[in-house]
This record gives structure tokens, C-alpha cells and sequence, in this order.
């Protein structure tokens, strides 16, 4: 999501739920860049993201004419970053909780029931969780309906 500014609680609710918020750089609108909502928008740099970095963001028009513009990414924490990186905040928080270091093994029944984890790991299940966010071990992998531990 684009805009010229955002309310502290409004941007802070997107990075929450995964959407990244980006700012047009001061004095830039909608109107001066020439854009109109009927662009097609690619954003380069999201996989190095850094809190508040400038994103070249790519404006095609639908008769194929490109516009090109920096934005700033509002996500102004390394914690919002995890977050925005994790599909936001719940599955960043429930694969942490229930993975964290030393990736305990908590599987789901082949039927979507869990085994051994309760409502946490199923929702892991639900979020599509295939590794851990906390220390990046990939002892989880998605497999049809399940979550396996190889």
C-alpha cells in the first residue's frame, strides 16, 4: 500500500498483518508522479529489507508505459520487519512460541488434528509455517495437509 503518510495505529495494523506499508518521499503525491490507481505496481529491494529504506517502486500503466519512483518502506523497526518477512505478526509470534531454538517436534495429524501441540501448532498448520522464525532451522516442512517433522 502506497500513501503520502500514514496514522502511527494504521500502519503499525498493516505490518501486522503482512502488508508493507510504503510512504512517497516528501513532497511526492499521487498527483505529481502522474499516477491515477490504474498502475500495476513491482517493488524492488523488499527481499533486503531494512527498517524505513527507500524501495524503488515500478508504476506500468495498463498501455504498458512505466513509471519509476522511490518510496520509503514504513516498516521503522527490525521487529517490524520480522514481522512484514513472517506474513505478520501472528504467524511470527506462534511459529516463535512454539519453535523457537531447539525446534521441539509438534505434528499434525494427517486429518488436521494435532498431536501433541494443541491450538498453537494448529495454528502453524493454518499459517503455513515451514521453518523456524526464531532461528531459522528447517526441520518443518509442508506436506499436503500436515506439518512433518523429517
Amino acid at each position: 500500500m502506497i500513501a503520502e503518510s500514514y496514522e502511527r495505529i494504521h500502519r503499525s495494523n498493516l505490518v501486522g498483518m503482512g502488508v508493507l506499508p510504503l510512504e512517497f518521499l516528501p513532497g511526492e503525491t499521487p498527483e505529481s508522479l502522474g499516477l491515477n490507481g490504474h498502475e500495476t505496481f513491482a517493488i524492488d529491494g523488499v527481499t533486503t529489507l531494512t527498517p524505513r529504506i527507500k524501495l524503488t517502486v515500478h508504476a506500468k500503466e495498463d498501455g504498458g508505459k512505466e513509471k519509476t519512483f522511490q518510496a520509503i518502506a514504513r516498516v521503522d523497526t527490525p521487529e517490524e520487519v520480522a514481522y512484514y518477512k513472517n506474513g505478520g505478526i501472528l504467524p511470527y509470534v506462534a511459529a516463535a512460541d512454539a519453535l523457537g531454538c531447539g525446534c521441539g517436534v509438534h505434528a499434525a495429524g494427517d486429518d488436521g488434528s494435532c498431536e501433541g501441540g494443541g491450538a498453537l501448532e494448529f495454528a502453524m498448520l493454518l499459517a503455513g509455517v515451514k521453518a523456524c522464525f526464531t532461528c531459522g532451522c528447517e526441520r518443518y516442512q509442508m506436506m499436503s495437509a500436515s506439518i512433518h517433522a523429517p
